[in-house]
């Protein structure tokens, strides 16, 4: 079973990273969603234990204007809904709101592995990037690579 702790180090090193000293340049927040990736990747699929540990909720406008500054370049962007026909519609997709939603899922992963409900943690990590987050990273991942790589063809 790979280290619990090197998943919680992965974790607080992004959040750091977006929230914390000088503003990340894009390539930073680039790679740590590859490193959030690989984290989900290696997380044991485990059990909860269903304790009654609910982490705070945090408020999703005062995160979205605390990240919004730091980061001016992240905008909206286009994606597609892969599960309908090619002829399906487009989608607008918003990586600001993407990084909150990531940030906010970390921050309740690291408060409850904190608390010593690591089960519930990782349980949480793991669920939470299969049905909400982890589209958001692979979906920011995309469109910053867009940004920083077809930079160099124009």
């Amino acid at each position: 079973m790979p280290d619990q702790s090197n998943i919680l180090h992965t974790a607080k090193k992004f959040l750091t990273l977006v929230l914390d000293g000088e503003p990340p340049r894009l390539i930073e927040l680039y790679w740590a969603l590859d490193e959030l990736a690989v984290a989900y990747h290696v997380a044991p699929d485990v059990q909860p234990d269903e304790m009654e540990l609910q982490p705070p909720s945090t408020d999703h406008c005062a995160l979205r204007n605390t990240l919004g500054p730091r980061l001016p370049q992240l905008g909206y962007y286009n994606r597609s809904d892969t599960t309908e026909p090619l002829a399906g519609p487009s989608l607008v997709a918003d990586a600001l709101d993407d990084l909150v939603d990531i940030v906010q899922e970390l921050q309740s992963f690291v408060w409850l592995f904190e608390r010593g409900s690591v089960n519930d943690s990782l349980w949480h990590f793991r669920f939470g990037y299969e049905h909400h987050w982890g589209l958001h990273l692979r979906g920011l991942s995309l469109y910053l690579h867009e940004l920083i790589y077809l930079q160099h063809l124009e």
